[in-house]
């Protein structure tokens, strides 16, 4: 006989054993009565299993997504509305082989087949006796989380009947047709409130309560079995809906494990305890012996999961960690000499996922992203280049870490970071540590930064970037710490500590501390004069800095005087055409302008510039600030024409040397729009504004202090066209915002 005539035997014979029985139905968990929301994917479902197709074609569907984000429940909902159409629905816990194996045998015990079969019950034979049902039947696969090919092994032959997939792994879309898939993303917030105070037993419509259940749901990220467990818990009368946030953030590893509440959950899971199955299978697979590379990839991923519990939950990169393998090297080459113990960036060789030839691994790499995506406890964006995971996903990879495994972990992720920078100034460059500035941010709130392990490496290349970025009270922080660890090292009459209280007093003249600043490099300036003498370049470089400060309180005689000192003592010692010479002329000139000495200012401006470009070259980057500061002396005489030449012919040159968004293109647009605006050019001027405006927005962030002064330049714009609404609507935004990044009392917020 052949082997379809066989199964053909077996069919019959099976069907003809359960002709009289009833309909067979196996007990699924019951649906939560705090169902909420979650319409469009039961529309989905009720569309693509129309009741009213009768053409006997088997139809299969897919609902994917993360743990506990209510996939079962919906299935659950979508089976108590549809159940009178279906003489047979069968309902598979597919959590492992082993128990889909286990559900299939239970639907022989439902009505007692075996024993009124005679056959042994099996899988195989449950599977048979379904393909063979001519009425409609619906077979759900839920929480089937493991690979694909388990589940194929368990889908009844034929092409009748229905299958309907719930997944935390996306790859099942390869079983039911990509088409014909959705993924279960998080509620909005007005149904995750509505579904808080329903699980509360609280009224919905009291306006009192529900602007409180919104501060919660917010607070869990919207995440359907998190706000449900959190009802729970108020129903028990435990906690005030108004009490729950602060017993939340005080207790929220008890509340998310917390067993008393489980929620929505119809396997007997917590929030955490969701995710914890996931981490467990990982775990698991890294153990595996017989499967080596599967095994390095599953710890990648584990690193990987514990490195993104310390950066932002959203867009990181796989740049980030191709990059901090390739600049590793560099790293170390850099600071191996130090005296610093630990002086490198604070990560391990393991971390960075070399192969055999030293190279990043890119493939194992891709293969540990896998692995993650497989459970969706990340999420890839739609351009494959970034991935990001829930909130309540990363505080729990933070929440199950020991605080010696969490500080270690921060500082692998700082390393990490720190790594993948290199001290290059070029458009590229500059966009990529704008791009991971949210990460350094995150990552340095988990800080301790006075009791963290101090890592030189680290600490510095992050306090720069945080510097450019405009982040002044974090690089203050940084500074103050990279400060006190040379001090405790060196000493306070060393050159490198000198050096370190140099960059904490320029922190503090970013923070408009000028006062602070002023008093500390005096300190400076008199320790370096007695440590290495006046003529030292140290020395000059404290006494220009100095000047700075001087200028920044309005002390311009002070500034002049000192601008002096150091333009003749380079001169003498370095030659007049020196690169650090005419730095200091350039200082001189500024001091000039400050002063209203415009005239002496254009005499140094133009001998600068004339000596750069002999020297250095016409597109020289220290040529064309030579020639942006004579435009702006211009500018100060009333040369109006003369500078917008001059800015026209820097800003093509940094155009297409640097790139329309390097941040010097950007400064040399903003200045000639000023120009524009003394020529009476508003509406050319009010066109650069916006864009200067556009560029530092989308580089910098919404308040970065360039930024600001960029829409305090085209509030003025605005007015001078005639628009004053939307010149007040500007200029009110820059207040409230200097104000809360600035302070109150920043020199650049009471210039407003």
């Amino acid at each position: 006989m052949s082997e379809i005539g066989r199964i053909d035997t077996q069919i019959n014979h099976i069907t003809n054993q359960f002709e009289d029985l009833s309909p067979v139905k196996n007990t699924p968990p019951s649906t939560t009565q705090n169902f909420t929301g979650q319409e469009k994917y039961l529309e989905k479902l009720h569309m693509h299993f129309n009741k009213n197709d009768n053409s006997g074609n088997r139809k299969m569907y897919l609902l994917h997504g993360m743990g506990g984000i209510g996939k079962t429940q919906i299935c659950l909902k979508f089976k108590d509305e549809i159940s009178e159409y279906y003489s047979h629905i069968f309902w598979i816990d597919s959590t492992s082989e082993e128990t889909i194996d286990q559900s299939l045998k239970d639907i022989y015990k439902v009505n007692n087949m075996a024993m009124t079969s005679g056959v042994s019950y099996s899988a195989d034979m449950t599977m048979l006796w379904i393909s063979s049902l001519e009425e409609k039947w619906l077979m759900i696969f839920d929480n089937a989380d493991g690979s694909p090919e388990t589940v194929e092994k368990f889908i009844p032959p034929g092409n009748i009947g229905n299958i309907l997939i719930t997944s935390r792994n996306p790859e099942h879309k390869r079983i039911v047709s990509p088409s014909n898939t959705a993924e279960v993303v998080v509620m909005n917030e007005e149904t995750a409130a509505g579904l808080l105070l329903k699980a509360s037993g609280l009224n919905n419509s009291h306006e009192k309560y529900y602007n409180i259940a919104s501060d919660i749901v917010k607070k869990l990220h919207y995440l359907p079995l998190a706000v449900d467990q959190a009802g729970a818990y108020i129903s028990t009368g435990k906690c005030s809906i108004e009490k729950y946030i602060p017993v939340y953030d005080k207790y929220r590893l008890e509340l998310m494990n917390n067993k008393n509440f489980r929620g929505a959950s119809k396997y007997n899971k917590t929030v955490y305890g969701t995710w914890e199955i996931s981490f467990q299978k990982i775990l698991k697979m890294s153990e595996d012996e017989e499967n080596e590379k599967n095994a390095l990839a599953a710890k990648y991923a584990i690193r990987l999961m514990n490195i993104c519990a310390f950066l932002h939950h959203e867009n990181i990169s796989d740049e980030i960690f191709e990059r901090a393998a390739k600049h590793y090297e560099q790293h170390v080459k850099k600071y191996k000499d130090s005296i610093f113990p630990n002086f490198l960036p604070t990560i391990d060789r393991d971390l960075l996922n070399f192969d055999e030839y030293n190279n990043w691994n890119e493939i194992q790499y891709i293969e540990s992203i896998g692995i993650l995506l497989s459970f969706s406890l990340i999420k890839r964006t739609v351009n494959g280049k970034k991935f990001g995971l829930h909130p309540l996903v990363q505080t729990w990879c933070q929440d199950r870490l020991s605080l010696k495994e969490k500080n270690m972990w921060i500082l692998n992720a700082g390393g990490i970071l720190s790594s993948s920078i290199i001290e290059e100034q070029s458009t590229i460059e500059y966009i990529y540590e704008h791009n991971i500035l949210l990460h350094i941010i995150q990552n340095l709130s988990h800080k301790n930064l006075q009791n963290m392990i101090y890592f030189h490496g680290t600490f510095k290349i992050l306090a720069e970037i945080v510097n450019k970025n405009g982040i002044y009270d974090i690089e203050h922080q940084l500074r103050y710490i990279i400060f006190n660890e040379h001090k405790k090292l060196y000493g306070k009459e060393n050159s490198d500590t000198l050096k370190s209280m140099r960059y904490l007093s320029n922190s503090y003249s970013n923070l408009g501390k000028y006062t602070e600043a002023e008093k500390l490099q005096i300190e400076v300036l008199e320790m370096s004069t007695k440590i290495v003498g006046q003529e030292h370049s140290d020395t000059l470089t404290s006494m220009l800095q100095l000047a700075e400060s001087y200028r920044n309180l309005g002390k311009f005689t002070d500034a002049e005087i000192l601008d002096n000192q150091v333009l003749e003592i380079r001169t003498r010692i370095l030659g007049k055409e020196h690169p650090d010479t005419l730095h200091s002329m350039c200082n001189l000139a500024t001091t000039y302008c400050n002063l209203g000495k415009f005239t002496d200012a254009e005499i140094l401006d133009i001998q600068v510039l004339d000596m750069r470009i002999r020297i250095l070259g016409e597109e020289h980057p220290d040529t064309l600030t030579s020639m942006s500061n004579l435009a702006d002396t211009y500018r100060n005489l009333g040369k109006f024409v003369d500078a917008e030449i001059l800015e026209i012919e820097v800003l093509e040159m940094r155009n297409r040397i640097l790139g329309m968004e390097h941040p010097h293109t950007i400064s040399s647009m903003g200045n000639l729009a000023t120009t524009y605006c003394h020529l009476g050019k508003f509406t050319d001027a009010e066109r650069l504004d916006i864009q200067v405006l556009d560029m530092r927005t989308k580089i910098l962030g919404k308040e970065h202090p360039d930024t600001l002064t960029s829409m305090s330049n085209l509030a003025d714009s605005y007015r001078n066209i005639g628009k004053f609404s939307d010149a007040e609507m500007l200029e009110i935004q820059v207040l409230e915002m200097r104000i809360r990044v600035l302070g109150k009392e920043h020199p650049h917020t009471l210039i407003i």
